[in-house]
């Protein structure tokens, strides 16, 4: 699916490729990699048995040398600051002392129990004291660069509130002691490569509020344990290959961000959903069903996105008229008939609609570009007829809250289009392609790939032309190039790419790159047989005003500091003839 602007302010966009990759490392992290290796880092994790009980902790096959050190600064809970991943060998004043010249083997054996000290060390923070000793209380390792895999024993850290391994390289299950960790209101394991299913004692997380295990290698269905989380604000448990059915979620009475994307789930849509939630993300599984009239009840519902499912029958309006609702993705599904109330009275917050990919029929609804705030809507590819409805050329016209994206392509429209996208350019983008539309005039024509020989072009000057982009590449004409067709006063690419051309390059055409008014801005000549010298203008025409290429001619003094003489010319035995 093409992406979709949003106004400013806005946290989430419908873009299938959306997800960067959680494993990315930032740049000069690679070479500290290496020297952290933390292989077992939780093989051996404190196991506290009682007062006085060795709290033992080893990090286990860390490579030798020196470790990147941070002086554990008040409230900043990152096992290492980004300021010294740029720089890992400066060591803050007052460090020395603690200097992981020690190799890390046993850096950790007393942490859980160090007196004195409250602050991060490692990713460690112990904040509560029990029988006069002090516990671990957070966890938090900074990505990337550990491996290593979740050890049953780290159920044994109760008074533990926070556990973050997030864009890591752990691997193996969850294991089920994690329901141990009943004090517990943060644990985000993603990005990491943790399979297996979820442990149904996740369930026994009373104080959970936020679970992310995202962009995992999970699978086996959702545990209804899941349903007793009454604490829980996020659940994101998408990008993994969990399948089965959605069980009830009546009971997550807090819930505001839920992300199921990118499974493999099926059945319908539960209908006991929070009133709570204010995000609800469930594209790319294999849901089916029509959607639940419970949809109505979540007045607080910011973002819905049920995109690539196999959903079908209506769209009810009462989606449309969700008064806090901002962006909705219901594309690549099966729906057949929308309903859309008139709207135009009713104070609405919806940014961006996307219902393209389906096989709904009928007239475009008029009433749903009386929607204030709407700035994107894409009904493609449905099989919508019939003319577009004035509304819309109203709607792009206005001057205040405009649509500057509208996609209308792939259906069976028809007549003309309303008088006002004649006469709007840049302001708006979208398209009208692949329908039955009459006086429909194109910015853009494509004549490429064809076995065109010649081409016979009058002075077009005084010609009131929209044309755009026009691509005549990959034919075989023949002759020198027209100068006439730059003339075209709205011109702003042109390709005669791999033809068979000769000459040298009009001037006219450096003129047209060079103007101060719909200048060229893409030009291509590559693979003729042009010769000559290059019009003056290109050699200082700054490369982020213009791309194309001359390559593969005979061209002389076509120097290679100049973007578009990037690139062979052909050898002399090709142009003696040119």
């Amino acid at each position: 699916m093409a992406e979709r602007e949003l106004s400013e302010g806005f946290p989430y966009f419908f873009a299938e490729e959306e997800r960067q990759n959680p494993r990315t490392a930032p740049i000069g992290w690679e070479e500290l990699r290496p020297r952290l290796r933390l292989r077992s880092l939780w093989m051996s994790l404190p196991t506290v048995t009682g007062a006085g009980a060795a709290a033992r902790a080893s990090i286990l096959g860390v490579a030798e040398g020196e470790m990147a050190e941070r002086e554990p600064s008040e409230g900043f809970p990152y096992f290492f600051a980004e300021e010294e991943r740029r720089n890992p060998q400066t060591a803050p004043i007052g460090w020395e002392q603690l200097r992981p010249r020690l190799r890390l083997r046993n850096l950790w054996t007393s942490l859980p129990t160090a007196a004195g000290t409250s602050q991060f060390i490692c990713g460690i923070r112990c904040d509560v004291k029990v029988k006069g000793r002090k516990r671990i209380t957070s966890l938090t390792l900074d990505q990337p660069g550990y491996r290593g895999s979740l050890d049953p024993s780290i159920g044994n850290l109760r008074q533990l509130t926070e556990l973050y391994l997030a864009g890591n390289a752990f691997h193996g299950i969850i294991p089920q002691s994690i329901g141990r960790l009943t004090k517990l209101n943060k644990l985000d394991l993603s990005g990491n490569m943790f399979s297996g299913s979820l442990p149904h004692s996740l369930g026994k997380l009373k104080s959970l509020q936020v679970l992310s295990l995202s962009n995992n290698r999970l699978s086996g269905s959702l545990p209804h344990s899941l349903n007793s989380l009454e604490n829980l604000i996020t659940l994101d448990l998408s990008y993994n290959m969990l399948s089965g059915m959605i069980p009830p979620m009546g009971g997550l009475r807090e819930l505001e961000s839920f992300d199921l994307s990118s499974n493999r789930l099926v059945g319908a849509i539960p209908s006991d959903l929070p009133v709570s939630l204010s995000q609800m993300l469930l594209r790319s599984n294999f849901l089916t069903g029509q959607l639940p009239s419970s949809l109505s009840r979540l007045q607080n519902l910011g973002v819905l996105d049920i995109s690539c499912n196999r959903l079908s029958g209506k769209i009810d309006g009462f989606l449309l008229s969700n008064p806090e609702l901002q962006q909705l993705n219901l594309s690549n599904n099966s729906f057949t008939a929308i309903s859309v109330q008139n709207l135009s009275a009713m104070d609405s917050q919806l940014v961006a609609v996307d219902i393209g990919f389906n096989k709904i029929s009928g007239l475009l609804p008029s009433n749903i570009v009386t929607l204030q705030s709407l700035a994107s809507l894409s009904l493609r590819y449905n099989r919508f007829y019939g003319p577009i409805p004035a509304d819309y050329g109203v709607k792009v016209a206005a001057e205040v809250h405009p649509l500057v994206r509208l996609y209308l392509d792939g259906n069976y429209l028809s007549g003309e289009v309303p008088p006002q996208f004649l006469n709007i350019n840049e302001n708006i983008s979208g398209s009208f392609a692949n329908n039955c539309l009459k006086s429909c005039p194109s910015n853009q024509l494509s004549l490429s790939n064809n076995s065109f020989t010649a081409i016979s072009l009058q002075n077009l000057s005084a010609v009131d032309s929209q044309l755009v982009a026009l691509d005549i590449g990959f034919n075989k004409i023949s002759g020198v190039l027209p100068s006439n067709i730059v003339t075209l006063q709205s011109l702003a690419s042109l390709s005669l790419s791999y033809n068979r051309f000769y000459g040298p390059i009009p001037a006219d055409y450096g003129a047209r790159a060079a103007a101060d008014v719909h200048p060229l801005v893409r030009l291509y000549l590559d693979g003729n047989y042009l010769n000559g010298e290059i019009p003056s203008q290109f050699l200082n025409i700054s490369s982020e005003n213009i791309s194309g290429s001359f390559a593969n001619n005979c061209l002389k003094s076509c120097p290679s500091s100049v973007l578009l003489c990037q690139g062979t010319q052909r050898p002399a035995s090709e142009c003696r003839n040119a």
